[in-house]
């Protein structure tokens, strides 16, 4: 459940912040990690600047949403899941890139009491024979996180509405600009 819970939030991204609006209306502590962010602008935002080992030793729940970045590659380690508490959720909708998943795998092979939900892996798909596959306590999605039923229409319904702002008023609501762009590659 998402009701009055630790909840690590693991990069300040666009998606991190809707998600951060919608917990705080269930009475959550909001834990949050990104180097960029200064303490200042989240006084007002009910959100503890914390560490990633504070996260992966405080929270129920842990939703990684960081870019891939030199610096974020494997960033996400052995030492963090092991520091997981009992029966937390590790949620990853960001790059496979971002966490070691042999990591992943060794430590969730021990602990059934974790949970892990990928959205997304390294490669993406998974090799058939990946073992990730046969664990009880590993859910893969295939890279879809937020797009079942009418999310899905929404979706091709906002793709549409930019490409007919930008032919007809030359405005992009939800541009990326190059600078982005860099970062996420």
């Amino acid at each position: 459940g998402f009701y009055n819970r630790d909840i690590g939030i693991i990069s300040y991204s666009k998606v991190a912040k809707e998600l951060i609006k919608y917990l705080n209306n269930f009475k959550n502590n909001i834990w949050l990690y990104d180097p960029y962010i200064k303490k200042e602008k989240l006084r007002n935002l009910n959100i503890r600047k914390a560490s990633l080992e504070d996260i992966f030793t405080n929270c129920d729940i842990i939703s990684l949403h960081a870019p891939l970045i030199e610096d974020t590659r494997n960033m996400i380690r052995k030492e963090h899941f092991e520091m997981m508490k009992q029966n937390a959720t590790f949620i990853n909708t960001a790059r496979g890139q971002i966490i070691n998943q042999n990591d992943l795998l060794d430590v969730f092979k021990s602990r059934k009491d974790l949970l892990a939900v990928l959205d997304v892996t390294y490669p993406e798909p998974l090799p058939k024979d990946s073992e990730l596959y046969k664990m009880k306590n590993v859910i893969i999605s295939p890279h879809i996180a937020g797009s079942l039923g009418d999310e899905i229409q929404a979706m091709g319904e906002l793709m549409y509405n930019e490409l007919n702002n930008y032919l007809t008023a030359g405005n992009l609501e939800y541009e990326i600009t190059e600078q982005q762009f860099k970062i996420m590659a």
